[in-house]
């Protein structure tokens, strides 16, 4: 069991392809506040080998949307993107959709995103 395991035995709990939260939600979840990190950069969010992103990957999570400003994130079954072909602009003038998650951020951290995506001709270096 890890510091973020609550999370995942939420998402795992909730039976929904598509799992919306809050960042004060995910808080109460885990029953402590999370980083500044959480707050400003998208790669602390990112599905990849951090503690964190664990508790997601783990139970069949991954991150789809996230927005800074507004301090959500949702998280989507894996399954449930793996039949999508296309790389949809979800919001104009924000992050492009990468392999099903759509980034939404005040600060680029492009190079940070373009590290855990698959198809990196989104990414601007």
């Amino acid at each position: 069991m890890t510091k973020y395991s609550a999370l995942g035995s939420f998402l795992t709990s909730s039976g929904q392809l598509e799992v919306k939260l809050s960042f004060s939600e995910i808080e109460k979840i885990l029953g402590f506040k999370l980083p500044p990190s959480a707050h400003n950069y998208p790669a602390w969010w990112a599905n990849n080998g951090h503690a964190q992103a664990k508790s997601w990957v783990g139970v069949g999570f991954i991150t789809k949307t996230l927005d800074i400003p507004q301090k959500t994130v949702l998280f989507c079954k894996k399954e449930a993107l793996e039949h999508r072909k296309s790389f949809p602009i979800s919001q104009p003038n924000k992050f492009p959709s990468i392999q099903g998650k759509t980034i939404v951020s005040n600060q680029p951290e492009w190079k940070q995103i373009c590290s855990v995506a698959e198809d990196s001709r989104w990414c601007r270096q």
